[in-house]
């Protein structure tokens, strides 16, 4: 009777456990809650200075710098959204001497010879437009307490500045909520002086850097 007793109980246990898993199931929800997606467009790709003659740089033994260039940034939401533009130099490398730790200059390549080319500096201006109307272009170091300036954007992978290095369209009381957005900017070229380097071929200016959007 103990033996048959054990064998029922077993059974008794085992039965439920079947039929729950034949008349039941599990299904898992998930997903990833996201803020309204913007998307961000520099004017042309970039600033082209396009063929500089000599004639044009005002050389005195220092530097040579051409007229500076216009551009704007553009983003677009798809609904009222807090955003930041932070920016990084892709070209740091090629920068030299005193501009290596200069936050606000970013590199345009190197010489044959491994001499620095020059250098460009991004001053946005100081008002953009926000959903059609204008705005002041607001900085800020720690996109928590905002300030208008239109002093020049400086980099974040400068481990000595101590400048802004966010951007963001907005008021006197911070960062308003953006369907469409532009900045414009001012880039500011300079080449090193023209004594450094070889005059008998093209110098070709490779400036590169990195604008991404952030949300806030």
């Amino acid at each position: 009777m103990r033996f048959l007793f054990v064998v029922l109980a077993a059974m008794s246990a085992t039965i439920p456990l079947a039929s729950a898993a034949q008349n039941t199931g599990v299904i898992a929800i998930g997903g990833t809650v996201v803020p309204s997606s913007c998307t961000l467009l520099v004017d042309a790709g970039g600033v082209d200075f396009g063929t500089i003659p000599l004639s044009e740089f005002n050389d005195d033994g220092g530097t040579a710098k051409p007229a500076p260039r216009a551009t704007q940034i553009r983003a677009n939401c798809s609904g009222p959204t807090l955003l930041s533009l932070m920016i990084r130099d892709n070209r740091r490398d090629t920068l030299t001497g005193v501009h290596y730790d200069d936050a606000g200059a970013f590199g345009i390549g190197k010489a044959d010879s491994g001499s620095q080319l020059g250098f460009y500096r991004i001053t946005p201006a100081a008002e953009g437009v926000v959903n059609g109307a204008p705005a002041p272009i607001l900085r800020s170091s720690d996109r928590s307490s905002w300030i208008e300036s239109s002093a020049d954007w400086t980099k974040l992978d400068v481990a000595s500045a101590d400048g802004y290095a966010y951007l963001s369209p907005g008021t006197g009381a911070g960062p308003a909520g953006v369907m469409s957005a532009i900045l414009p900017l001012n880039v500011a070229l300079t080449i090193a002086p023209l004594a450094t380097l070889d005059l008998t071929r093209e110098i070709v200016i490779d400036g590169s850097a990195t604008i991404e959007l952030l949300y806030l």
